[in-house]
């Protein structure tokens, strides 16, 4: 190549990249070709003369064109016209040859006329081949990943990712609100699935979901999208909802097919679902929303969970879910701020109504809506892991109100806790109890411990059981609540050895109108005096029923006809009052 034609070409690639082309110019010059005005060949580089196995001259004089023809028939004839205009980073693949690599980056620029220089222009054809194949494994990788992230590997469903995706297609808001229509969503439960995996394994909970997978995808029409969401729950999209009950009878008919039985080397395993729908117009929501809408209906806690149920979210379900989170959060707050007191329903004998004890019930004063009943919120602290922190609370503050009684010469009254089976098997429980007693110069006698039928239930060997053990070894009273309305054996009231059980108020409330609520009073009472067990009528509500309570046998009695709950202050004014009125009774007898 003569000086002329070399110093333009350089100058030329210059123009490429400035200074950088300009220290690889003597590589990117063998990928070269330089072209006159007309287009036609003026000198091709060594490497394009290799590939193309010309001589030194052999590809002069030649259009770029036919030059590039040379390579192969182009896989993409646009890309090809395009670099022939002179297009900027045209990829050229070529096809049906032998050559190796086959992609070539075509980058041209003008040569400007100079003093020997042909007017022209130079295009470089970089060997690309090798990061195309690098591209094209990239984009195969990222295949895979977008797969693993959008498809559940167990059902080959798409997942909950990409359910999301599509309900945002689906309520994208840009349709005319005239022709708007509704979005549905149904949520299928698997119920029980823990269960089934623990009885019959994970390989079998495994077949359970695809077989529910299986029927989705065989039983809805067309148009449908099924996905996976999370591990026992599957997900459909209704794109278009022309009404409810339409929705509401794919459901059912879902229902229907879902009623299945897998076969296990244990036998069939039946599969139950529960459905819930929702729905939403475009635009209404974001599309998690109209998820969670059909997640709060599928565990909205008010209606009963049954087999092939269908439930339809409405806005008063999101309303009391969110009144519960604020509760949740206000009792939280309520443990630190001081609000958790308790209060003293007192439990008097029905022989002479003297003062036996008080059972301390929990009460919340909340800051602004004065005292919250335990109804509202026990449930709630419960579910949460808030009852045993408000269960401590109360206790504390209840043995300092006892002591503070027991100083104040109120000796023989004692206060009954209720216990529930998490406290009794906390090993913290009953050197807690100590404590406190210790404290406020208190005995065991003087604290009666209430538990639940439901707590003897377990066997000889469980912490509950062995913890009452140990608190009647140490001179703790012991009742059994809400007797008669639960499942505990005559057997377990023995083994148990209680101190007292107390009647429910169910049991008491039609004892002076209904001959079978007396019956079962006085068939009661009878069996707890031939074991050895006080009786304690709980709900007496007026003065016939203490009188015929005491009749019956019923040793001791509370209730409203006796006092409601009261705080601390107002107890304490009332046993006040209460002992002054039985010592003017006692004198007047006198």
């Amino acid at each position: 190549m003569d000086d002329g034609v070399a110093g333009g070409m350089h100058h030329a690639l210059q123009g490429l990249g400035g200074d950088v082309i300009g220290a690889l110019a003597d590589s990117v010059v063998d990928q070269a070709v330089v072209l006159d005005a007309d287009d036609r060949v003026c000198w091709a580089g060594e490497t394009v003369r290799r590939r193309l196995s010309a001589p030194e001259d052999g590809l002069v004089g030649i259009g770029l064109r036919e030059l590039l023809s040379r390579f192969g028939r182009p896989s993409e004839p646009a890309a090809l016209e395009d670099a022939l205009r002179g297009g900027e980073g045209a990829v050229l693949r070529f096809l049906d040859t032998e050559l190796d690599p086959t992609a070539f980056c075509a980058v041209a620029r003008s040569i400007p006329p100079g003093a020997g220089t042909p007017a022209g222009r130079v295009v470089v054809l970089m060997d690309v081949s090798s990061l195309m194949e690098q591209l094209a494994r990239a984009e195969q990788a990222r295949t895979a990943i977008e797969h693993r992230l959008h498809v559940d590997a167990e059902t080959g469903l798409p997942n909950e990712q990409k359910m999301l995706e599509m309900l945002g297609l689906s309520l994208r808001d840009d349709a005319p609100t005239e022709d708007a229509r509704p979005v549905g969503m149904l949520l299928i439960e698997v119920m029980d699935y823990r269960q089934i995996v623990d009885v019959y394994g994970a390989g079998v909970g495994s077949e359970v979901l695809r077989a529910v997978a299986r029927v989705l995808t065989e039983t809805l029409p067309d148009g449908n999208f099924v996905a996976r969401l999370k591990e026992h729950e599957f997900g459909v999209l209704y794109p278009a909802v022309t009404s409810r009950q339409m929705v509401v009878g794919v459901a059912e008919g879902l229902a229907s097919a879902l009623n299945i039985e897998v076969p296990t080397p244990l036998g069939d395993c039946r599969v139950n679902t529960l459905i819930a729908m929702a729905d939403m117009l475009p635009g209404e929501g974001e599309p998690d929303q109209l998820l969670n809408n059909a997640r709060i209906a599928m565990s909205f806690r008010d209606l009963p969970r049954r087999a092939g149920q269908i439930r339809v979210y409405e806005p008063e379900m999101r309303a009391a879910l969110e009144a519960r989170s604020r509760t949740y959060n206000e009792l939280y707050a309520a443990l630190d701020n001081d609000e958790i007191e308790p209060f003293f329903q007192p439990q008097v004998r029905l022989g002479d109504r003297q003062v036996v004890g008080f059972e301390v019930l929990v009460r919340w004063r909340h800051p602004e809506q004065g005292l919250v009943p335990p109804g509202l919120f026990l449930e709630i602290a419960e579910e949460t892991g808030l009852l045993p922190p408000i269960d401590d609370i109360v206790m504390k503050k209840a043995m300092a109100c006892l002591g503070q009684w027991h100083r104040e010469g109120h000796t023989e009254t004692r206060i009954s806790l209720n216990c529930t089976g998490e406290s009794l098997r906390d090993p913290r429980y009953v050197d807690t109890l100590l404590l406190e007693m210790d404290r406020n110069g208190l005995e065991p006698r003087h604290v009666a411990i209430e538990i639940l039928e439901t707590v003897l239930f377990g066997d000889a060997t469980d912490t509950a059981r062995l913890t009452l053990q140990r608190l009647q070894e140490l001179g703790f009273y012991l009742e059994i609540d809400d007797f008669g309305t639960g499942q505990a054996s005559i057997s377990h009231l023995i083994t148990l050895n209680a101190d007292a059980v107390k009647l429910d108020r169910s049991l008491v409330r039609d004892i002076t109108t209904d001959r079978a609520s007396r019956l079962v009073v006085e068939a009661t009472v009878a069996l707890s005096r031939n074991l050895g067990l006080a009786t304690l009528a709980e709900g007496a509500e007026d003065e016939d029923q203490m009188v015929l309570l005491d009749q019956l046998g019923c040793e001791y009695v509370q209730g409203f006809g006796i006092a409601r709950p009261m705080s601390f202050e107002d107890t304490s004014a009332w046993l006040t009052d209460h002992l002054a009125k039985r010592g003017d009774v006692a004198a007047g007898m006198a």
